[in-house]
């Protein structure tokens, strides 16, 4: 595992994408920051289950899915993240976890050998976001789950920038080459050859505003708070499936047989 990947996206991503290489922590069964994540991965982890985590940046939500019992592989393209990852580990203790640099959608070669695959706005970056997830499908095990996460057109701060600036510079900063509709994203699955489960709507107003627009990062320590991050994440959640969600999350599964038993 780990040959040379596409060079100049590797550059991109070690060098002009904003990355935490910082030494990583495992986010807390609360965390504010990776709630709407957990809140939706939890559910499905158990001990022994073998769980891919697709774009694992310095490797948060891989140490969280070790930590519950699961075996877990970890793959980025950026050296400097997997780097991180690998020492945030050590340092941590945290065993069942093992990081590669890769190109997945080029390198990968192993048919089934994953219960679960976690792909958190990842997909969004990759040119040819159909074939990436059709790989996702041949990585995966019969009966195997996709939990994928994707930035949407719907969000409000991204409409507001469109409407005064004319684009929406983080889009640009982080490598972003489209957003999703539920209805994109979707046909992005069907045509990759994966039945969906469920559709969730993520990320209401507040949350994208919060998490996303560098000058209320501020407030963050303050939403940190266990009452006031309960009342805003309730709050959020319930704004999110009315209307602007920032993120729709899909829980999918391969429809084509492939290897093993999955979830």
């Amino acid at each position: 595992m780990g040959s040379e990947p596409n060079a100049a996206l590797q550059n991109f991503y070690e060098h002009r994408y904003f990355r935490d290489t910082a030494l990583a922590v495992v986010p807390k069964e609360d965390d504010f920051v990776y709630a709407q994540v957990l809140r939706q991965l939890r559910p499905y982890l158990r001990p022994g289950l073998k769980v891919l985590d697709l774009g694992c940046n310095n490797g948060n939500l891989s140490m969280f899915i070790a930590r519950a019992g699961c075996t877990v592989v970890g793959i980025d393209l950026a050296q400097n993240a997997i780097d991180s990852a690998r020492e945030s580990a050590e340092q941590l203790g945290i065993q069942g976890v093992t990081f590669f640099r890769m190109d997945f959608l080029k390198e990968w070669d192993e048919p089934g050998a994953f219960d679960l695959v976690l792909c958190s706005h990842v997909i969004e970056h990759i040119p040819d976001d159909v074939g990436f997830v059709r790989k996702i499908g041949f990585s995966l095990k019969e009966n195997g789950v996709l939990l994928l996460f994707v930035p949407a057109l719907s969000s409000s701060l991204y409409r507001t920038n469109l409407l005064v600036r004319g684009r929406f510079p983080h889009d640009d900063e982080v490598g972003h080459l489209r957003r999703y509709t539920a209805e994109s994203v979707s046909f992005v699955l069907e045509q990759a050859e994966f039945g969906i489960r469920k559709r969730v709507f993520l990320d209401g107003m507040l949350r994208d505003w919060f998490l996303l627009s560098k000058t209320l990062r501020v407030f963050n320590r303050v939403l940190g708070l266990p009452v006031v991050r309960r009342a805003f994440n309730g709050c959020d959640s319930l704004m999110a499936s009315v209307a602007f969600p920032a993120t729709i999350c899909i829980h999918a599964s391969p429809l084509r047989k492939t290897h093993g038993d999955g979830i």
